[in-house]
């Protein structure tokens, strides 16, 4: 009975998505007020994107005389589509997906520089699955050509389950949280703060990542960064992006506890349980990163 109910729902979510536009579409999320002046990100209620935050709601972008248009998503894929509609300059997005993009569409990106964006894969309470070989015949909530799909292949390079892990394609955050904690879905994908979220609602941390690769990045589209007036744009918003990833470095994530709970809906209690993050200033994607990510998407 309990593989006829995954087939079951696989099958629903197969026709579910057969019916949703492809990637190459205009998402529905996607109603963007475009600043022509300006730049247009996209942003998700992730921890990686907390720098942009800061800098938006203090005022700093301001100061620097930067006009910024944060267009909130919460799904990767959904911001795939909006970057190669144009709606979008750039977006804090990760490799898997700009790579992905680039392979299918032949469009490219300037990566600004990596983030600190990171996954954990996390088992339902009541599901009482504490181990990785223990997920025979079990779901994980996931998307597809992402660094959860790859991050999955990882977890369980090394290990023998007594029946096929289900692999389902859940590209929003939010639903996937929901999914979890509703019961409806064994283990998923998820990043902080979600991820402290679930461990708060006594959820089970099955596979904490310990990635040395840093897969998270912003990302604008190449064409958009090549002109002069752009470039001069992305040079000032990343100067301005350091000096949030110093101030958070240095004041904690209790002092921007107003951005984190406005942004990404993590009260006092998130807040206080959520890891040491150290923010690293700009850098570009390391070579070897970029190779992984390649080799994967073959």
């Amino acid at each position: 009975m309990r593989k006829l109910a995954i087939y079951i729902f696989l099958l629903l979510v197969a026709l579910v998505a057969c019916n949703k536009k492809d990637d190459s579409s205009t998402p529905e999320t996607a109603s963007i007020e475009i600043v022509p002046e300006g730049l247009n990100i996209g942003v998700m209620p992730t921890i990686d994107c907390l720098p942009i935050y800061i800098a938006y709601d203090r005022g700093w972008l301001d100061e620097a005389g930067i006009s910024v248009n944060l267009v909130p998503f919460t799904a990767h894929m959904d911001i795939d589509t909006a970057l190669v509609g144009k709606s979008l300059d750039g977006a804090f997005t990760e490799l898997f997906r700009t790579e992905y993009i680039t392979k299918k569409q032949g469009v490219k990106f300037y990566y600004a520089s990596t983030t600190e964006l990171q996954w954990n894969l996390i088992a339902n309470k009541d599901t009482r699955l504490t181990r990785l070989e223990q997920l025979g015949d079990k779901m994980i909530a996931m998307t597809r050509f992402s660094a959860t799909d790859y991050l999955s292949d990882k977890a369980f390079a090394d290990v023998k389950t007594q029946a096929n892990v289900y692999r389902v394609q859940i590209n929003d955050i939010g639903v996937r949280y929901a999914m979890l904690s509703n019961n409806q879905m064994d283990t998923g994908w998820l990043p902080e703060p979600l991820f402290t979220m679930a461990v708060l609602n006594g959820h089970r941390v099955l596979k904490p990542t310990k990635q040395k690769d840093k897969f998270g990045v912003l990302a604008f589209r190449e064409k958009y960064s090549k002109t002069a007036e752009n470039k001069e744009k992305i040079t000032q918003l990343m100067k301005v992006y350091d000096r949030a990833c110093d101030s958070l470095n240095k004041y904690g994530f209790k002092s921007y506890a107003p951005e984190l709970l406005k942004y990404c809906s993590a009260d006092t209690s998130v807040v206080n349980r959520l890891p040491k993050i150290t923010y690293i200033h700009t850098e570009k994607p390391a070579d070897e990163t970029l190779a992984k990510v390649h080799e994967y998407l073959k």
